[in-house]
């Protein structure tokens, strides 16, 4: 079974944080899933060509959040959103 999209994972991890009441973490969370539905390919070709540093030009992309784009453009899951997976296998 494949992994669910970048958005989905993204969007996931929102919700977890709005549980976790962590406002600004969902919203961080909500705002990359919104990119990531939008504009996914930009994404991928952004850091094929400049890894993360292409990610972070983007804006509202941090470092945390640049480093999940990666992890799941190279492992196709981002691990966050696997370990909750793991705790809540819903």
């Amino acid at each position: 079974m494949s992994s669910p999209s970048l958005a989905a994972q993204l969007t996931e991890l929102a919700a977890w944080h709005t549980i976790e009441r962590a406002p600004f973490r969902a919203r961080a969370y909500a705002f990359a899933a919104e990119l990531a539905e939008s504009r996914e390919q930009e994404l991928r070709d952004a850091w094929k060509k400049e890894g993360v540093k292409g990610l972070r030009a983007f804006p509202g992309i941090g470092e945390g959040l640049a480093q999940h784009f990666q992890d799941y453009f190279t492992r196709g899951a981002i691990p966050e959103w696997r370990a909750l997976r793991k705790r809540f296998p819903v």
